[in-house]
């Protein structure tokens, strides 16, 4: 019912925000959709593993929601465009990617920023090392951080 016409535009015409959701494709699943409702584009990206995206963990009396996928780059690229499209339509977009197990999120924003032609081109190191083929080519080279005491002798000189 969010995608009928009606709904859309009462969105549009109190200028509230729309969130275009990827998720796994389910019964009552909402498609993929490019649409911009307000100044603001909104796009989660949450994977599309249904086994993980319905399990749940305890974790110390809590329980945590494990989201493990992998986009992959066609997959992304189909979101490059709806995002192209939103972002047209939006003065700001937000992408944000809650696929978090192992990193995948982290790699899969750096995989769409680049495809999205966002100049930021370093990584965290750890991340570097464990999904290389997956930033292969995508200009990834330069850890995000370097040793955090690099300099530790040059500073205690300094230090009264």
């Amino acid at each position: 019912s969010w995608m009928a016409d009606e709904a859309l535009g009462t969105l549009i015409d109190y200028r509230v925000g729309f969130s275009n959701l990827d998720q796994p494709a389910y019964a009552r699943a909402m498609p993929a959709t490019a649409f911009a409702t307000s100044s603001i584009g909104s796009v989660r990206l949450h994977g599309r593993n249904p086994r993980y995206w319905q399990q749940e963990f305890g974790n110390g009396g809590s329980v945590v929601r494990v989201n493990d996928y992998l986009y992959t780059p066609a997959e992304l690229e189909q979101w490059k465009t709806r995002i192209e499209h939103i972002s047209a339509h939006a003065a700001s977009t937000y992408v944000i990617t809650t696929n978090d197990a192992a990193g995948k999120s982290v790699l899969n924003a750096l995989q769409l920023a680049g495809l999205l032609g966002v100049a930021r081109r370093d990584a965290p190191a750890n991340l570097m090392r464990l999904y290389s083929e997956e930033l292969a080519g995508s200009g990834h080279t330069v850890p995000l951080q370097g040793r955090l005491f690099a300099n530790s002798k040059a500073r205690s000189k300094h230090v009264a």
